[in-house]
C-alpha cells in the first residue's frame, strides 16, 4: 500500500483501524478541553486515561474503563489510607510500597481482570509518592487523580457510544466469515498436495493466519456477554459458534498438516475419485448461506463419504496388497478427518436453532460456578518471582527519587513500575528503548506546536487533534509496534495539556523524558543485576508447561467423560511464541539457542493440533474394543506415547529420545500391519463396531504423532 492509499484510508475513515484512531483523537480533545476548563491539577492524566482505555470494541471499552474506574477509586482511598499509617515511619513507608506493588502485580497475573490490578497498584503507589513531595497536599492530589481518571473514562465511553460504535458481535461475525475463507484456501491447498508429489506447503500462511485468529476468537468471546447483557440466547449463540469455530480450526489444520507431511496414499485417491468431489462440496459447503441448502449440501458430502469407505473397504484383495500398509491406513483416517469436519459444520448450522440455545442456556444454569476467590489465591511460584521483581524495582525507584531529589516529577517511578512489569531481560530492554524514543518522539511534536502557536489554544487543541489522529491510527493497529504509538500520544498530551493557560511551561514534557529514562535506568538495573531473567529460562519453563497441558489432554483420551480444556495450551503456546519474537530482536546468544526454541516451537504446535484432534474425535472405548478382537494391546500403545510426551522437554531432544520413539513407533506399526492382515483374511467372519476403522483411526493418529517427533528432529539435524 502507497503512503496516498494510506493517508486516504485514514483521511475518509475507510477501516475500523482508521475510524478508531479518530475516536481516540476526539476523545482526547474532549478530555483534554473539559478538564483544562475546570482547572484540574494534573489534567493530562484525563486524556491519557481515553488512551489507555478506548479499543475497539464498545464492550472491550466498557470493561477498561470501568476496571480503570474502580482500580483508581479503590487505588485513591487505599493509597491515602496507607499514606497516614506510615506518613512517619521511613522502614515501613518502603515496606509497604514493596508489599502493595508486589500483591497488586501477583493479582493482575492470578486473575481475569489483571487491568484492574494494575492499575490499582499504580495509583497507590503513586498516592505514597506524592506523601515524599508534600504531605500537606496528598489529600488534594488524591482526590483530583480520581477526578481526572474519571473525566477521561467518561469522555472516552461517549465517544465510543456516539461515534462508530463497533460491537464485539460484528467484528465475531466478521471474524467468522474470515475464518471460512481460510479454510476454503486451507481446503483447495490440501487437495492440491494430494496429487502434486512436490508441494511447496504454499497453505502454511492461511494456517498462521488462522492460529492469529484462534487468539482474536478467544478475546472477543470473552466481550460478548458484557455488551450483550440482556439477551441471553445471542450470548449462547456466540459462545457456541466460537468454539465450534475453534474446534473447526484445528480440523482443517490437521487435515492439512496431515496431507502435507504424511504419504496418503495417492494411488488409492486416484483409484477411489470421490476424495475431489468431497473436497470440492466442503469448499461450496462454505459459501452457502440458506439453512436448508446447507444441511442438503452435508447430506451430499455424508453420502459421498460412506461411497469412498466403501469403495475403499470393497477393494480387492489383490489390489490391496499392492499398497502399503500406511497408504489404505492413512487414506482411510483422511475420509475420518473429513467426517469429524463434517460433523462441526453440522453443528454450526444446529447452533443457530433456538432449541438449541434454549438447551444450552438450562444447561448453564446447572453448572456450579468457580468462586473467584479461589482463583486469585491460587499459588504460582513463577507469577510470585515475577510480582517480588516489581516491587523490588519499584521500591529501589522511589528510594532514589526521594534521596537524590531528581527533577523528573513522579513520572519517572511510573516507568520503572511500568517497564519492571516485564518478565525478561530483553523485553525490559525492548520496553525502555520504546518508551524512550516515542516520548523524545511525542515530545518533539508537542514542543514545536507550543513554540509556534503558544498564544494560540484552539490551534494547540487542533494540534492535539491531528496528532493524537495520527498516532491514535498507529497504535490501533496490530503492529509490535502499537506500543510506541500509544506511548508517543501519551508524551503529545502531556506535553500539549498541562494545566496552563496559555501553555507557557514545558516542565511536564521535561519530566516525561527525564522520568522514562529514570525508569528504564532501574529497571534496567534490576532485570540485568540484581534479578536477571533471560528468555531462554523462561522459553524452556514455557515449554516444559505446554508439554505437561499436552500430556494432560492426551491422558484424558482414555476417560470417557472427557474434558477438553485447549484454553490455557492456547495461551501457553501464544506466549511462547511472542516471547520467541523478542528472542529473535536481540540475538546475543549463540545462534543454537534460536535453533533449539524454533525447533521446540515446531514440536508443540504439531503435538497440540495433533493432540486436540484426537481429544475432538477419538472415540476410545470403541478403539478398545476392536483392539481387545484384532488382540492387540492399545493401552500399552497409549502409555508408551504418554510416557515419550512426559519425556519430552526443553533440552531434552538427544539422540537416546529419537530412538526410543522409533521403538514405539515400530511397535504400533507392528499392530496395525497384524490388524491389516487379518482383515484381508477375513471374508467371513467381520470384526464389530465399523469394521476396525476408529481402530486404525487412532492408531495411525499415534503414528502421525510419533512422526511429527521424528520429522522435526530430522529438521533440527539439518539446520
Amino acid at each position: 500500500m502507497t503512503l496516498l492509499n494510506k493517508i486516504s484510508e485514514i483521511l475518509f475513515l475507510e477501516t475500523a483501524v482508521a475510524k478508531n484512531g479518530f475516536r481516540i483523537a476526539v476523545g482526547m480533545v474532549l478530555a483534554a478541553s473539559i478538564a483544562i476548563v475546570i482547572h484540574a491539577e494534573n489534567p493530562y492524566w484525563a486524556v491519557f486515561s481515553v488512551i489507555l482505555m478506548m479499543q475497539s470494541t464498545l464492550g472491550a471499552s466498557l470493561e477498561r474503563g470501568l476496571l480503570r474506574l474502580l482500580g483508581t477509586f479503590v487505588g485513591v482511598a487505599l493509597g491515602y489510607f496507607l499514606a497516614g499509617l506510615v506518613v512517619n515511619y521511613e522502614i515501613l513507608y518502603y515496606l509497604t510500597v514493596f508489599l502493595v506493588i508486589t500483591l497488586a502485580n501477583y493479582l493482575s497475573l492470578n486473575s481475569k481482570y489483571p487491568y484492574g490490578f494494575i492499575v490499582l497498584g499504580i495509583t497507590v503507589y503513586i498516592i505514597l509518592a506524592a506523601l515524599l513531595m508534600n504531605t500537606q497536599t496528598t489529600y488534594q492530589f488524591a482526590i483530583w487523580r480520581g477526578i481526572e481518571i474519571a473525566i477521561g473514562v467518561v469522555c472516552g465511553w461517549i465517544v465510543m457510544f456516539f461515534l462508530f460504535p463497533v460491537r464485539a458481535s460484528q467484528q465475531l461475525e466478521h471474524t467468522f466469515k474470515q475464518n471460512k475463507q481460510l479454510t476454503m484456501q486451507i481446503l483447495s491447498e490440501a487437495k492440491k498436495a494430494l496429487h502434486e508429489q512436490n508441494y511447496m506447503d504454499d497453505g502454511i500462511t492461511y494456517i498462521h493466519q488462522l492460529n492469529k485468529n484462534i487468539v482474536k476468537l478467544r478475546s472477543l468471546q470473552s466481550i460478548i456477554p458484557k455488551e450483550i447483557i440482556q439477551n441471553e440466547f445471542k450470548v449462547i449463540y456466540f459462545n457456541a459458534m466460537t468454539e465450534a469455530q475453534l474446534t473447526q480450526i484445528n480440523f482443517v489444520k490437521d487435515i492439512y498438516l496431515f496431507v502435507t507431511e504424511h504419504k496418503v496414499g495417492r494411488r488409492v485417491v486416484q483409484q477411489i475419485l470421490n476424495v475431489d468431489d468431497i473436497f470440492d462440496l466442503f469448499i461450496e459447503l462454505l459459501n452457502i448461506e440458506d439453512q436448508q441448502q446447507y444441511l442438503a449440501q452435508c447430506h451430499q458430502i455424508q453420502i459421498l463419504i460412506d461411497q469412498s469407505k466403501k469403495a475403499w473397504d470393497t477393494i480387492s484383495d489383490e489390489d490391496l496388497n499392492q499398497y502399503e500398509v500406511w497408504e489404505n491406513i492413512n487414506f482411510y483416517s483422511l475420509l475420518n478427518s473429513l467426517q469429524a469436519l463434517l460433523g462441526v459444520c453440522e453443528k454450526e448450522s444446529n447452533i443457530q436453532n433456538e432449541n438449541y440455545q434454549l438447551a444450552q442456556i438450562t444447561k448453564k444454569a446447572e453448572k456450579t460456578k468457580k468462586s473467584i476467590f479461589k482463583t486469585l489465591l491460587r499459588y504460582d511460584v513463577d507469577f510470585l518471582k515475577a510480582s517480588i521483581k516489581v516491587g523490588l524495582s519499584s521500591v529501589i525507584a522511589i528510594y532514589i527519587w526521594s534521596q537524590t531529589n531528581w527533577p523528573i516529577g513522579i513520572m519517572g517511578v511510573i516507568s520503572a513500575f511500568i517497564i519492571a512489569i516485564q518478565k525478561n531481560i530483553y523485553d525490559v530492554q525492548l520496553q525502555g528503548e520504546l518508551r524512550f524514543l516515542v516520548a523524545m518522539v511525542g515530545g518533539a511534536i508537542g514542543l514545536a506546536c507550543l513554540y509556534f502557536f503558544v498564544y494560540d489554544f484552539p490551534v494547540l487543541i487542533l494540534s492535539l487533534f491531528i496528532f493524537g489522529w495520527i498516532f491514535g491510527y498507529l497504535s490501533s493497529t496490530e503492529s509490535r509496534y502499537a506500543y510506541a504509538a500509544l506511548q508517543a500520544n501519551m508524551a503529545l498530551a502531556i506535553t500539549l495539556v498541562n494545566g496552563q493557560s496559555p501553555l507557557l511551561t514545558i516542565e511536564p514534557a521535561m519530566q516525561r523524558v527525564g522520568g522514562v529514562l529514570f525508569g528504564i535506568a532501574v529497571a534496567f538495573l534490576v532485570a540485568r543485576f540484581i534479578w536477571p531473567v533471560h528468555p531462554k529460562q523462561l522459553l524452556k519453563k514455557l515449554a516444559n508447561k505446554i508439554f505437561k497441558l499436552e500430556k494432560k489432554i492426551f491422558d484424558n483420551i482414555l476417560s470417557t467423560n472427557k474434558k477438553i480444556e485447549s484454553t490455557q495450551l492456547s495461551q501457553a503456546i501464544s506466549e511462547y511464541l511472542n516471547l520467541l519474537t523478542t528472542f529473535k530482536v536481540y540475538r546475543h546468544d549463540d545462534d543454537n539457542d534460536l535453533k533449539q526454541a524454533i525447533l521446540i516451537r515446531r514440536i508443540l504446535c504439531r503435538l497440540s493440533t495433533i493432540i486436540l484432534t484426537l481429544s475432538y474425535k477419538t472415540d476410545y472405548s470403541k478403539a478398545k474394543v476392536l483392539a481387545n478382537f484384532y488382540h492387540v494391546n492399545l493401552d500399552q500403545a497409549h502409555h508408551a506415547i504418554s510416557e515419550l510426551i512426559d519425556r519430552l522437554e526443553y533440552d531434552g531432544l538427544t539422540q537416546q529420545f529419537k530412538q526410543t520413539v522409533m521403538n514405539v513407533k515400530e511397535d504400533i506399526s507392528q499392530m496395525l500391519n497384524k490388524i491389516r492382515s487379518e482383515r484381508l483374511h477375513m471374508k467371513v467372519k467381520k470384526s464389530p463396531i465399523d469394521d476396525g476403522m476408529s481402530l486404525f483411526q487412532l492408531l495411525e493418529a499415534y503414528l502421525r504423532l510419533l512422526n511429527s517427533l521424528l520429522n522435526t528432529l530430522a529438521y533440527n539435524k539439518k539446520r
